[in-house]
């Protein structure tokens, strides 16, 4: 299935987009384990601002996803 949809995709402006960096503008903690983040990402083609939440994990802030969903059947 892959193989199919890179036929459709254009390379060399994907090479054309990069370098890609990602400034981090601002974080609001909202409590010890939740925060968010609002970040820019600038290429050579465009720039990008939005903000993520994070999620503190084992000691790390993780960007939160709330579409993934966790397998709970490996143990």
């Amino acid at each position: 299935m892959v193989r199919y949809f890179m036929q459709f995709v254009d390379s060399s402006y994907i090479e054309s987009d990069t370098p890609a960096t990602i400034d981090i503008v601002s974080v609001k903690q909202l409590s010890d384990t939740t925060a968010y983040a609002v970040y820019h990402k600038h290429t050579p083609i465009k720039d990008f601002s939005d903000t993520i939440e994070m999620r503190k994990r084992e000691g790390r802030w993780l960007a939160h996803d709330p579409m993934v969903k966790k397998d709970n059947s490996i143990q």
